[in-house]
């Protein structure tokens, strides 16, 4: 408040015509600026009477929200707000705030939007009155509460997205281990599965005997040990 109004309102009886036109007309130009700025916020803003009544809401909080009553409609000017409120999460986190007298808090909620989901914030904080004196001290009441809605919605796709890049890094380090793990297994089956078909083809060569029993047992013996390391692995890794 301008000095000017502030004297003003004080000796408001003792002013002339004059004077009074120029008081309110200051009183409507500054209500006029602080609407505009209101309404020109992104983030969405209502004020509400102790009782919780809506008192004022702006473009932002009109489309961010979702109302079962419009605002300005005669039925909201008899509704506690969060009745106006067509979310049932949201509604009784409203409700609990004056019930349970939660001033500056806040809670994320998602809501539809279409064919996705809106991410929003939805903050209470007390809305606080200064009340000016005689002797010009001020003293301060709470006369109801503000609620602010930000829209996170990219934010929280960004934290998602950022989530699911760290947990594709995750996985693709633990495949690279896992293939590092597999790669001798699979070395020492390779080995003993040709050295067994070397001692076949050079039976054949030699029109000999097959390779003793023994030699070729040991070998599958070795080639079964590491297909049970392998499987194992897979275990381990699922």
């Amino acid at each position: 408040m301008n000095d000017f109004v502030k004297k003003a309102s004080q000796k408001i009886s003792k002013l002339s015509h004059d004077q009074v036109e120029r008081l309110v007309n200051t009183l409507i130009s500054q209500k006029e600026s602080v609407d505009s700025i209101i309404q020109s916020l992104s983030t969405g803003l209502l004020i509400v009477s102790q009782e919780w009544i809506l008192l004022q809401t702006n473009k932002a909080a009109e489309r961010l929200l979702p109302f079962s009553v419009r605002p300005g409609d005669s039925k909201a000017e008899s509704l506690p707000v969060w009745e106006l409120i067509d979310n049932q999460q949201i509604s009784d986190y409203l409700k609990s705030c004056i019930l349970e007298q939660k001033t500056n808090v806040s809670e994320d909620f998602s809501i539809e939007a279409g064919e996705k989901y809106r991410f929003i914030t939805i903050s209470v904080l007390p809305l606080v009155e200064r009340i000016w004196q005689d002797d010009d001290s001020v003293s301060t009441r709470i006369s109801g509460s503000i609620i602010t809605v930000d829209d996170i919605t990219e934010k929280r796709q960004s934290e998602i997205l950022l989530h699911r890049m760290e947990s594709l890094a995750s996985l693709t380090n633990l495949a690279a281990s896992v293939a590092h793990e597999i790669k001798n297994p699979l070395g020492a089956i390779s080995i003993h599965i040709q050295l067994i078909q070397k001692a076949l083809a050079k039976a054949r060569e030699n029109q000999d005997k097959l390779p003793a029993k023994k030699f070729v047992e040991d070998h599958i013996d070795v080639v079964n040990e590491e297909i049970e390391h392998l499987n194992k692995l897979v275990m381990d890794f699922l």
